[in-house]
């Protein structure tokens, strides 16, 4: 790929922008849903839970902990050693989770910094700008701006690595202390989930091929050489430090830490034939994957448009691994899992943009026409990001207005007025202090059959009837057989939404891609989120409380 001139003055001004941007975006997040962790979502309750275990006995053991057993260590080894000095102090559980939130505020800026490096490699300030700035605000990537999980944290690595390889090619690979750079940071950015180190393994693969076909030699006299033995010593080193001090029980207790990797493959269960529409669905809502997909169609071209190697490289391996990801992913089918390749897809789009802008430039003298094209594509594109802004400032903003005002903070409430010995069925819409929880029963857990439930003979059963994960029929065929009664309903008094953003005037995939790209629905799409937004502000100012209705069943005896 090409390089592109820096202009330390246009460019500073950018970041100061960008760093405006999301600051005034995720800021107020980081003082959000920190009274207990049983208020935050099912995944950041479970790993801020994993986080703590890490200073119980025996302290710093990864295998502790559900989430961090399975996936995230480089995530939790650094929520570690950020939270230690505040532990050794005696911080409160509050005080822990403003620092938890505020240590993922700092990676996500860390991840708006180094991917607008990144770009700046590949294209002028304008375009990189541009399309930092269609990062920054996408409502994919704010979700892990502002929700707790390990995937920002491998995307902040790798991206750092692709800064640091692409130094050491354009200096002939001249200074090791680059490769030591990159090879560690792609180590912790392998170590943060499964997926990162997939893609770290074909960044490092692709890297490798490039050093081999630069030196041109004869491939085995290249690994017979003393300088490729201790290149490679020096990567193995490198990797084995960096992974034995993010988790040492991976090779203290190496047998059990490698039968929890195996848990998220439960996930890839299912015919690969049954998640084509499903995936399509989700996919077609999101032109920048299909836009990724979509510059397939340009490899037949690649000489006569002369297309980067590095290019079509990173491009067949994206879309390789985007299927991937999607078999992977037959349980859940969302597009956060696709989350980890978002970064590729954007440098992909700045790299065809500007092969193309100057391929125009040759063909077409004068800059009126690159510049008529340069504001039709802006027309269309620009209503679409102000969406994405519009649809992130919601999800964001209700986090922060709606904070306390849940039928969870509702149902914390009434539970700590029963007699502490009750038994405790519930589900993961429901709060439970600590009290309860350590002898209650969870429906994904000890309670996750009807057998179990009778085993545990719950006294009172607390539960979402609209949340979908779980086993609807057992649990009121458990209800009715044993005769419970309802005795309170907590219920929403709110209207806000869960999201707001695109609206589909069909079923069709055709259509629903038609509505996504539309200038037009996406400013009344963007208009339907700012009255979203101010809706935000009247319930909060009217004490209105949201969420799933809580029902609470007490035992007929």
């Amino acid at each position: 790929m090409s390089y592109k001139k820096i202009n330390l003055n246009i460019d500073n001004y950018m970041i100061v922008i960008l760093v405006f941007v999301y600051f005034f975006l995720y800021f107020s997040n980081i003082f959000a849903v920190v009274d207990s962790v049983e208020f935050m979502s099912t995944d950041p309750s479970s790993i801020v839970g994993s986080i703590n275990s890490l200073f119980v006995d025996p302290v710093y053991n990864m295998n502790g902990g559900y989430h961090s057993r399975v996936y995230g260590w480089t995530y939790f080894a650094e929520n570690f050693f950020v939270l230690a000095p505040f532990k050794l102090l005696g911080a409160d559980h509050v005080t822990v989770n403003i620092v938890i939130r505020f240590f993922l505020f700092v990676v996500g800026l860390g991840v708006v910094l180094a991917f607008f490096a990144l770009l700046r490699r590949v294209v002028g300030s304008w375009l990189t700008f541009f399309l930092a700035f269609y990062f920054i605000t996408n409502p994919v990537v704010a979700s892990f701006f502002v929700t707790i999980h390990p995937e920002t944290t491998g995307v902040f690595f790798y991206l750092v690595a692709l800064f640091f390889l692409w130094r050491l090619y354009d200096r002939g690979y001249s200074g090791v202390s680059n490769y030591i750079v990159a090879v560690i940071c792609l180590t912790l950015s392998a170590l943060s989930k499964q997926p990162f180190a997939i893609i770290s393994f074909f960044i490092f693969v692709g890297f490798l091929f490039l050093y081999i076909r630069e030196e041109k030699p004869i491939l085995k006299k290249l690994v017979s050489s003393l300088d490729f033995r201790k290149k490679l010593a020096l990567t193995l080193s490198l990797v084995f430090m960096v992974s034995f001090f993010i988790h040492p029980y991976l090779y203290i207790d190496f047998k059990e830490s490698l039968g929890y990797q195996l848990r998220p493959l439960s996930h890839s269960s299912g015919s690969v034939a049954g998640i084509v529409y499903p995936w399509g669905k989700v996919a077609i809502e999101h032109p920048i994957v299909i836009l990724n997909f979509s510059l397939l169609m340009l490899l037949p071209y690649r000489k006569r448009l002369n297309l980067s190697d590095v290019f079509v490289y990173s491009l067949v391996v994206s879309v390789v691994l985007t299927l991937l990801f999607m078999v992977m992913q037959k349980r859940f089918i969302t597009i956060r899992y696709i989350f980890p390749l978002y970064p590729f897809y954007i440098l992909h789009v700045a790299y065809i943009v500007h092969v193309l802008y100057e391929r125009t430039g040759r063909l077409v003298p004068g800059n009126k026409f690159r510049a008529g094209v340069v504001v039709l594509i802006g027309l269309v594109v620009f209503p679409s990001i102000f969406l994405n802004m519009t649809q992130s400032a919601y999800s964001v903003y209700k986090r922060v207005l709606l904070d306390g005002l849940t039928t969870k903070n509702v149902i914390w409430e009434y539970i700590q007025t029963l007699p502490e010995d009750v038994r405790v069925f519930y589900i993961p819409t429901v709060a439970v202090p600590d009290k309860y929880k350590a002898k209650g029963c969870h429906v994904w857990r000890n309670c996750s059959s009807y057998d179990r439930m009778a085993r545990y003979n719950p006294d009172y059963i607390m539960v979402s009837w609209a949340y979908k994960h779980f086993d609807h029929e057992m649990v009121q065929k458990y209800i009715n057989e044993k005769q419970y009664v309802l005795l309170k309903e907590v219920q929403s008094t709110s209207s806000v939404r869960r999201a707001c953003g695109y609206k589909f005037s069909g079923s069709s995939l055709g259509s629903k891609f038609i509505s996504v790209i539309s200038p037009l629905a996406s400013m009344r799409n963007a208009d339907d989120c700012m009255k979203a937004i101010k809706g935000l502000v009247l319930a909060r100012k009217n004490q209105e409380i949201t969420g799933f209705d809580i029902s609470v069943y007490i035992r007929h005896d």
